[in-house]
């Protein structure tokens, strides 16, 4: 005599798939309250940036009046958004403007594409 085994029925797999689902819906109702926090803490986040960059151009502009802009660390103008450096295909050279508006910017100095830099032989004569 054999046993025959009975399969599930169409009802029972309906009541599993329906939990999943349930289940599943709610993990990604919790992730999206999640994410929009994360969202709201990175538009906080961008909007202090702002403001801070905003204080170090300020200052960028008060040292740049001080010391001149041929006189600035290179890596310090990394954060400024104020600072805008191009290249003259021609002479290859870097031209420097610090301002606000960068049609206003008298103040411009020139880098030698092809020289050391500064910064990097100070930092080698420190090790």
């Amino acid at each position: 005599m054999s046993n025959v085994l009975a399969f599930p029925a169409l009802e029972k797999t309906a009541e599993t798939l329906l939990a999943r689902l349930e289940s599943q819906a709610e993990n990604l109702e919790e992730k999206y309250v999640m994410l929009e926090e994360l969202h709201g803490n990175l538009h906080d986040a961008e909007k202090e940036a702002e403001c801070m960059e905003a204080r170090y151009n300020e200052v960028m502009e008060e040292y740049a009046k001080v010391v001149g802009t041929e006189n600035i660390p290179r890596i310090l103008l990394e954060y400024s958004s104020n600072a805008r450096i191009d290249i003259n295909a021609e002479t290859l050279e870097y031209v420097f403007t610090l301002a606000q508006d960068i049609s206003e910017a008298p103040a411009q100095y020139s880098l030698g594409l092809f020289e050391e830099n500064e910064d990097e032989e100070e930092d080698e004569k420190e090790d």
